[in-house]
């Protein structure tokens, strides 16, 4: 299994927006579970404390393998969530890596 985790931080916004903006991309990317068939896992969170300083929310994700979280990257649904979250996100941090039984 591959594991791919995503932080998102935000653009400077209004409170109100700010949390309208978190909820909609966590509407989007969970959503991502049912349209792009190779996730085997996927949970959205959002930050809940210190929003001054920490990332805004995090996205967890499950691949069997590199080449279906790459089939994930460019997968058009992903691709439009991508280009909305490139318009409100000041920052991305990710990391990916093998979990479990590599022969999953």
């Amino acid at each position: 299994m591959i594991t791919h985790i995503v932080l998102f931080k935000l653009n400077e916004m209004s409170l109100p927006e700010r949390a309208a903006v978190r909820q909609e991309l966590k509407q989007k990317l969970e959503a991502l579970k049912e349209r792009v068939s190779v996730v085997v896992q996927l949970d959205v969170h959002v930050n809940e404390l210190h929003e001054e300083k920490n990332y805004d929310l995090m996205l967890f994700s499950r691949f069997r393998s590199a080449e279906d979280l790459e089939t994930y990257r460019v997968h058009p649904a992903h691709q439009e969530v991508v280009a909305r979250i490139a318009q409100v996100a000041a920052s991305r941090a990710a990391i990916d890596f093998h979990s479990g039984n590599r022969e999953n």
